[in-house]
């Protein structure tokens, strides 16, 4: 009796067990469902890879790999981060931090909510912008404004993707070749406007570049305004003398420049008195230059005598200013 009922629970259970695990005979595998359809289907449940003791930290890869044992990739979870990887040698191309949900593309440890160490193409890029969404609005500030005449321009070459360290390890992603760049220092763009940098965890900075375009709107509108100005007089009125009317400065040579340059002018007729004048771009006089009663010839300016930026270049005929140039000290 003990035999037989011995044998009833032994084939019950084999009987749940296949009902659970089914086979077919393609040998695809089933787990709650009796005709899987690819090599291993689960049906209404969860699949789970379990690190194999409390102290491990990589419980283990799903692999894929070519007939001949080529490794095509692999995803597995690995120091507190879903990893993606498309080659054997990659230490992780797409990382997902599972504490944040940060995304790197060839960064092991992003800090961002998308943080990509190389070159990304995107065919539109749009930005938040809606009023609505805006608070403490206020107009960008004249002093402001002017610090951009303070940044410098450069062009430069990409040296090689950022350095990370994982366990102690310096993990290089490899050279990144770009063509040769133009832009910015993000440290001296965090001395003028802070606000447009953003430093990550390791120290390294990065600039919205979107940011200096309200700057620069405002910088052209403002130059718009005082060039105007000068040509046309501050009480708007134009001198309708034919000496005034035909004298003119030439555009400074070089320009920009670092240590001197030369503007050259010309006074179509009599005068009694007349001077080059240097203005910043708030209007302030920085430099009176008499041309003693010369009718025509060069001035000479020296950087030394201004500051890094732009500045309006004004020839002044019996105090009428008559023509005006830019030019810029770097």
């Amino acid at each position: 009796m003990k035999k037989t009922i011995l044998t009833l629970l032994c084939a019950s259970t084999f009987a749940i067990s296949y009902a659970q695990l089914k086979m077919n005979s393609n040998g695809n595998i089933g787990i709650g469902t009796t005709v899987p359809s690819s090599r291993l289907e689960v049906n209404n449940g969860d699949l789970t890879i379990k690190a194999g003791s409390s102290s491990a930290t990589d419980p283990g890869d799903l692999i894929f790999r070519s007939a001949a044992g080529l490794e095509y990739g692999r995803i597995f979870a690995f120091s507190n981060a879903l990893r993606f990887r498309a080659s054997a040698s990659s230490s992780g191309d797409i990382n997902i931090n599972n504490s944040n949900g940060y995304v790197g593309i060839k960064r092991l440890t992003p800090s961002y909510t998308l943080d990509v160490g190389g070159v990304a193409r995107v065919g539109m890029q749009i930005l938040w912008s809606d009023e609505r969404l805006k608070s403490d609005i206020n107009k960008l500030s004249v002093e402001r404004v002017y610090n951009l005449y303070q940044l410098n321009g450069y062009s430069y070459q990409i040296k090689s993707m950022m350095d990370e360290f994982e366990n102690g390890e310096r993990i290089n992603h490899g050279e990144v070749k770009t063509n040769p760049s133009i832009g910015v220092m993000a440290q001296e763009v965090k001395e003028l406007f802070p606000e447009l940098v953003l430093e990550d965890r390791d120290g390294m900075m990065s600039i919205n570049y979107d940011g200096l375009i309200p700057v620069l709107i405002e910088a052209l509108k403002d130059q718009n305004e005082r060039i105007e100005a000068l040509e046309n007089g501050e009480s708007g009125e134009r001198s309708d003398l034919d000496n005034k009317e035909k004298s003119w400065v030439k555009q400074n040579n070089p320009n920009p420049f670092s240590d001197r340059t030369v503007i050259e002018y010309n006074i179509a007729s009599e005068f009694e008195e007349a001077q080059v004048i240097i203005y910043d771009l708030t209007g302030a006089q920085k430099q009176l230059i008499d041309l003693r009663g010369l009718p025509a010839g060069s001035v000479q300016v020296n950087a030394s005598d201004l500051y890094k930026g732009m500045f309006i270049y004004a020839l002044i005929v019996d105090g009428t200013p008559v023509d005006s140039k830019n030019m810029v000290v770097k």
